[in-house]
């Protein structure tokens, strides 16, 4: 069975929400490709996709990737912190084997806020235009112990360092939209686990349930809401309070071996406790090894 670590960012970094140990010595290299969305105060939703190529040398693996996060829901008002599109490049590196994961990366991108519209206080249309970067880094680790039959436990650990430029629009002395820039940063820890059923006669398949603990120095920067997975996936920085945060978050995972070298795997997952409206997060992702 495969080496299955946690999903999302936030962080992300990000996105397809599984290790896969090498299952063959002639399948160096790896396509990932992914989706999906995570929804706060049930009417706010970050939809993104990522891709990501990896080369193994052995145990050991590179790879580099891209991950774009839209904004969908209502508009803003003056006062408030602007959503934006965010870009990112993410470049991984890890050690990898069939019950040990160890992996790093770093992501840095630009944010868009032109695309946002603004009411004014009497409900005026206002168009608002500013743009802003964001970087994050980090390691996680994850070990996957056989408990006897077709039962896996997979605890992990990941640390991440995140920097975003947040913008706040206000009224100018002479009635102008302007853009009050705040740089955010913080240090997230995330543990927790996911508990695996392995299906197939060679257990290409699998069914897991989720739960983990995170903590963060600031809920503004984290790249790990709604999913703490991969450090080498690529980071979903969302708006939040500038103040720390601890959570839990708990979910259910699937993956699917379609052949011996597509794989398909299906997350979701749910936040409780998180200060600013708990979110729920789901992605599917596609793994072609060749």
């Amino acid at each position: 069975m495969r080496l299955i670590t946690p999903c999302t960012a936030l962080m992300l970094a990000t996105l397809s929400h599984t290790a896969h140990a090498q299952t063959d010595d002639d399948r160096d290299w790896r396509l990932d490709i992914s989706g999906g969305i995570t929804t706060f105060a049930g009417d706010q939703d970050q939809p993104y996709v990522s891709a990501s190529l990896r080369h193994s040398f052995g145990d050991i693996y590179v790879s580099l990737g891209g991950v774009l996060v839209g904004y969908d829901g209502p508009a803003p008002a003056i006062g408030d912190t602007i959503p934006a599109t965010t870009r990112q490049a993410v470049i991984g590196i890890g050690y990898e084997t069939d019950a040990l994961g160890i992996d790093a990366y770093v992501a840095f991108g630009d944010r868009d806020f032109d695309s946002i519209d603004l009411r004014g206080p009497n409900g005026t249309p206002l168009q608002f235009e500013a743009d802003g970067s964001s970087w994050a880094t980090g390691a996680a680790i994850t070990y996957q112990a056989p408990l006897g039959g077709r039962w896996f436990l997979a605890p992990f650990l990941a640390l991440d360092y995140s920097e975003i430029d947040t913008v706040q629009a206000l009224v100018g002395p002479t009635g102008e939209i302007v853009g009050r820039r705040v740089e955010e940063s913080g240090v997230t820890g995330s543990g927790g686990g996911t508990l695996q059923y392995a299906l197939g006669q060679n257990f290409q398949h699998s069914l897991g349930l989720y739960a983990a603990f995170v903590t963060t120095s600031n809920a503004a920067s984290t790249t790990r809401i709604g999913g703490a997975g991969s450090a080498a996936n690529a980071a979903r920085p969302v708006a939040g309070a500038d103040d720390g945060d601890s959570w839990f978050e708990y979910g259910a995972s699937a993956s699917f071996g379609l052949s011996d070298a597509i794989f398909l795997d299906l997350f979701l997952s749910r936040t409780a406790g998180l200060r600013f409206g708990d979110a729920t997060s789901a992605s599917i992702g596609l793994s072609f090894e060749f």
